[in-house]
């Protein structure tokens, strides 16, 4: 019983720590995909790309979260029902951890075909901007050329395509220098690195996910076999 109850321990131990650092990629990925839509919010340059990839991190780092407390708990009330339930439920996050990871590594290798969708989309902000006099697109467009550090949809030369005499301040650096890149290519890169990143804590989470799920369902195992012998001595 001595060992059992030592193997137990450590298959608890191996369980928590699982929950734990799943809880932390969880938050890392809401907190990632919750940025990614009040981005969207702010500026809808990103909306066609992201919209997907943020919704799918938001919700599966709430669902992590939440699945990591249950299976804390668990262990904590030695609820077999709720262990058994938390195993399932941290299977099935394996499997839409890997998904998302491999959604995200392939959306990566697409990003190329969406710069002329960016610079359209920035060169209709500009557009709004200067010649609509548009509050809300010249915010857009100021965050984004200072946050990325880029200057029109190409370079500063689109001003001059918009007839504008003057580029705006957010081209410019701290030295007064303007950004010679284009925000349409600056985006995709950004993107890009968001997405990997966002892949990477995907594949990281699934291993995790996979190793407190065999520990889950190992523990399980061996409480329905000590039921089984308490009832058969009864």
């Amino acid at each position: 019983m001595d060992l059992r109850d030592s193997r137990n321990k450590r298959s608890n131990y191996v369980i928590c720590g699982s929950a734990l650092i799943l809880a932390v990629l969880g938050l890392v990925m809401f907190s990632v995909g919750l940025n990614w839509l009040i981005s969207i919010a702010n500026c809808g340059i990103l909306a066609e790309s992201i919209t997907k990839n943020a919704s799918l991190t938001l919700v599966t780092g709430a669902i992590i979260i939440v699945s990591s407390y249950a299976g804390w708990t668990a262990i904590k009330r030695k609820n077999l029902a709720l262990l058994i339930l938390y195993g399932a439920v941290l299977m099935s996050l394996t499997v839409l951890e890997l998904s998302i990871a491999i959604y995200d590594f392939l959306d990566t290798s697409k990003l190329g075909e969406q710069v002329p969708k960016f610079a359209t989309k920035i060169d209709e902000t500009i557009h709004l901007a200067f010649n609509k006099n548009d509050s809300d697109a010249t915010n857009c467009l100021n965050n984004l050329q200072s946050k990325v550090r880029c200057c029109g949809a190409h370079g500063p030369s689109d001003y001059a395509l918009h007839k504008i005499a003057k580029i705006p301040e957010s081209c410019y650096d701290k030295n007064s220098k303007p950004y010679m890149k284009g925000c349409a290519t600056e985006l995709a890169h950004l993107l890009r690195y968001d997405l990997k990143c966002s892949a990477s804590f995907g594949v990281i989470a699934a291993i995790f996910g996979g190793v407190g799920t065999v520990f889950v369902f190992l523990v399980s195992r061996r409480k329905l076999q000590e039921l089984q012998v308490r009832v058969f001595d009864e």
